[in-house]
């Protein structure tokens, strides 16, 4: 793949990545907040929210990058304790290094 192929994969990957997880922090945390769920639940959507909103960002790709990779490992271990394995999330957690190691190509 040519570079330009590289750099143009990696910024759909981070765009996708980052408004799927928006997506889906905002339904988790709304759900949970409108007692659907726990407290837990909805503090752990509404940061991972702000982390996918910075992570869009390209000036603050890298702390938004921080805080979804600490949210998704938090949400893994939550849903390890309650007995369910999330591929999903690893497969997000994996995305969002990725973009974060060729931040420079976004």
């Amino acid at each position: 793949m040519t570079s330009g192929g590289r750099n143009q994969s990696i910024v759909v990957l981070h765009y996708t990545t980052g408004l799927v997880l928006l997506y889906l922090s905002l339904r988790t945390a709304i759900h949970a907040f409108g007692g659907g769920g726990s407290r837990h639940g909805a503090v752990l959507g509404a940061v991972e929210a702000l982390g996918a909103v910075l992570f869009l960002v390209p000036r603050t790709l890298g702390i938004g990058a921080l805080l979804l990779l600490l949210t998704l490992g938090a949400a893994i271990v939550m849903h390890g304790l309650g007995g369910a394995f999330r591929g999903d999330l690893l497969v997000f957690a994996a995305a969002v290094w990725c973009v974060l190691a060729n931040r420079g190509g976004t």
